[in-house]
């Protein structure tokens, strides 16, 4: 594999700080961009105790034309945390190591002055620089095998149902608040008592009632079950997984809604556990 001899894998940002895009680790790895994105902003609290992740919109070339699209840079901690969460494929390993030397070279390639090799102490420094980056690439091996069945859950998931979503990243928040703001938002059709009362007196809501409204269509859909009582045929309004799942807690929590730590994956002390 010849990544790790890639001058476009490892570059400068203009702070002088050396990074990897979310699309270069996606491409190494042989992985979908938006599924390294989705982890990213998943563990974005995790990653920004390394400092912080920078974002930007890069041009690409397509058959209609030039478009953009958002891309990650990360530092060397950043994105060995990520390459611990894909699944551990041949071509993952092999590009872990790729990264490690890649960072490992440009690092010396930058640095001024060059080291002294006919010096004792210049081959120590050279020494325990490569150990170093060879006890990263072990330790990223050995956290790998504890999230490999972690992804699938990204890139293999059928959507939380709205309940389980509010659980699992929102829980903090009444979950009467949460939806309140999903229909407030028209997100969520709102049909709270449209058929009147039944003969309980209980309030009897519209067919439609939480059924993803025009604008919630791009996070929501409906996915239909059949009662196995009765035969009949419901719908039940999921996230849809992804990138739109992503987005919408990316949307919750600009509009002042508090994420909580329950995430697709581990934090980082139970991975180094």
């Amino acid at each position: 594999m010849k990544l790790a001899t890639n001058p476009t894998l490892v570059e400068r940002s203009t702070d002088g700080a050396l990074r990897v895009s979310s699309l270069a680790l996606a491409e190494g790895a042989g992985v979908e961009h938006r599924a390294v994105l989705q982890l990213i902003t998943n563990n974005i609290d995790d990653l920004e105790q390394f400092g912080g992740v920078a974002f930007e919109m890069r041009p690409f070339a397509t058959a209609g034309g030039t478009q953009t699209q958002r891309i990650a840079l990360l530092n060397e901690q950043q994105a060995t945390l990520i390459m611990t969460y894909l699944r551990n494929t041949e071509k993952v390993k092999a590009f872990k190591l790729a990264l490690v030397k890649a960072f490992f070279e440009m690092a010396k390639r930058l640095a001024a002055p060059a080291m002294d090799l006919t010096s004792l102490a210049g081959i120590d420094a050279i020494l325990n620089a490569g150990k170093a980056a060879l006890n990263r690439a072990i330790e990223a091996e050995q956290r790998a095998e504890k999230s490999e069945a972690r992804v699938d859950l990204i890139e293999g998931g059928k959507g939380f149902a709205v309940r389980e979503f509010h659980k699992h990243y929102f829980s903090t928040t009444p979950e009467k608040e949460f939806n309140e703001f999903l229909y407030h938002r028209k997100l969520l059709i709102d049909q709270r008592g449209a058929r009147g009362r039944d003969a309980k007196g209980k309030l009897k809501n519209g067919k439609a009632h939480r059924h993803p409204a025009a604008a919630g269509k791009r996070f929501f859909f409906l996915d239909p079950y059949i009662d196995p009582d009765t035969g009949d045929r419901h719908y039940s309004t999921k996230v849809r997984p992804g990138a739109p799942e992503t987005e919408l807690v990316e949307y919750l929590t600009t509009n002042g809604f508090e994420s909580n730590n329950n995430r697709f994956t581990t934090n980082i002390k139970e991975l180094s556990a």
